[in-house]
C-alpha cells in the first residue's frame, strides 16, 4: 500500500491495478504455455517472465520523478537509511475526507506541514497494539475470506476438470484462470458501489460455501458442466476482491487521520495471513482429496 493515501480514489486506482495485474498476468502465462500458442514449458514460461521484475526496476529508478518532499536514501551513506520524522506525513484531502472533517469539528485538531498535510504522530508500542485491536473487525473478515478463497485455488481446484464434450475442449491446465476476472470486476469497484460493514461480515460466510462446492464437487463430480463452475469460481473471485477493496475503504474512513498511515499498513497483514494458513491447509486438504476413488461414471 502507497504511503501517501489521498483519498478514496486512490484506494480504488490501487486496488483496481492490482485486479489487472492479475488478469495480465493469467493471460500472458495462458498464452505462453497453451499448446496453440508459444507452447512453452512452466519452465521456460517463468524464465521468461522474470522480466517483469527488471522492467520494475527500471521504471523505478530511472523512469519516475521523486518528488523532493519524499525521503530518499543512499547506499553509500547509512545515516539516510533511517527515515526522519519529518518525512512521516499522510496527505488528507480536505473537501471529501470525512475523517479530517469529523476531527476537525470536535476540537481534535492535527499538527500540519506547511504543505497541508497530517504529519504522522510517532506511536508507541502500546499504541500500535490497541490500534491494531480497533482494526481487527475489518482485518479478521478480510483474513477469513482469503483463507477460503486461497484454499479453494490451492487445495481443490486443480483436482476438479471436465471432458472435452462438458468442458468446451480446453485443456485441464486452461480451465481455471478465470478467477481473476471476478476479482478485477470487483476490486474496480468500489467507486459505483461501497458495500456496508454488515456485507464485509458476510463475505466470508458466502466464500466457505464456495468451499463446500469446490470440496464436494472435488469428490463427487456433481456439476454436469464446465460453465456452472466459471460462474462458481467468478463469484469466488468477486467475494475476493469485493472484501479486499471495501475493507480498505472502511478502513481508510474509519481510522484518524494522524494514525492513518499504519492503520492501511498494518492492516495488509489481514489477508496475508489468511493466505498463509490456506497454504499449509491445502496440503492435508489436497492429499485427503487425491486419497479418494474417482466416482464411477468417470472411471467407465
Amino acid at each position: 500500500m502507497k504511503n501517501v493515501i489521498h483519498c478514496r480514489n486512490t484506494i480504488s486506482t490501487w486496488s483496481s491495478g492490482t485486479g489487472g495485474a492479475g488478469i495480465i498476468g493469467a493471460l500472458v502465462y495462458a498464452v505462453l504455455t497453451e499448446p496453440h500458442f508459444a507452447n512453452l514449458s512452466p519452465k521456460v514460461t517463468l524464465l521468461v517472465m522474470l522480466v517483469v521484475p527488471v522492467v520494475f526496476a527500471a521504471t523505478y529508478w530511472f523512469l519516475l520523478v521523486v518528488p523532493e518532499s519524499i525521503h530518499q536514501a543512499r547506499l553509500l551513506h547509512p545515516r539516510t537509511w533511517i527515515v526522519p520524522e519529518t518525512s512521516l506525513t499522510v496527505s488528507v484531502s480536505k473537501s471529501d475526507d470525512s475523517g479530517f472533517k469529523t476531527s476537525i469539528q470536535n476540537g481534535e485538531g492535527y499538527a500540519l506541514t506547511k504543505s497541508g498535510m497530517v504529519r504522522q504522530r510517532k506511536m508507541s508500542f502500546k499504541e500500535m497494539l490497541l490500534t491494531t485491536a480497533s482494526l481487527l473487525r475489518f482485518m479478521i473478515p478480510l483474513m477469513l475470506v482469503y483463507f477460503f478463497e486461497y484454499l479453494i485455488n490451492q487445495g481443490i481446484v486443480q483436482l476438479v476438470f471436465y471432458s472435452c464434450d462438458n468442458g468446451w475442449h480446453l485443456t485441464r491446465a486452461s480451465q481455471y484462470r478465470w478467477y481473476q476476472l471476478g476479482v478485477f470486476i470487483s476490486r474496480s469497484s468500489i467507486n459505483i458501489v461501497e458495500l456496508p460493514y454488515w456485507a464485509l461480515v458476510l463475505l466470508p460466510i458466502l466464500q466457505f460455501v464456495n468451499v463446500v462446492i469446490f470440496f464436494f464437487e472435488s469428490l463427487y463430480f456433481y456439476i454436469p458442466h464446465i460453465w456452472i463452475l466459471f460462474v462458481v469460481i467468478l463469484f469466488e473471485g468477486l467475494f475476493g476482491g469485493a472484501s479486499y477493496v471495501n475493507s480498505f475503504s472502511h478502513i481508510h474512513n474509519f481510522a484518524k487521520p494522524d494514525v492513518r498511515e499504519f492503520a492501511m499498513s498494518i492492516s495488509s497483514l489481514g489477508d496475508a495471513f489468511g493466505i498463509v494458513a490456506a497454504g499449509f491447509m491445502s496440503i492435508p486438504l489436497h492429499n485427503y482429496v487425491c486419497g479418494t476413488s474417482l466416482p464411477k461414471h468417470l472411471t467407465e
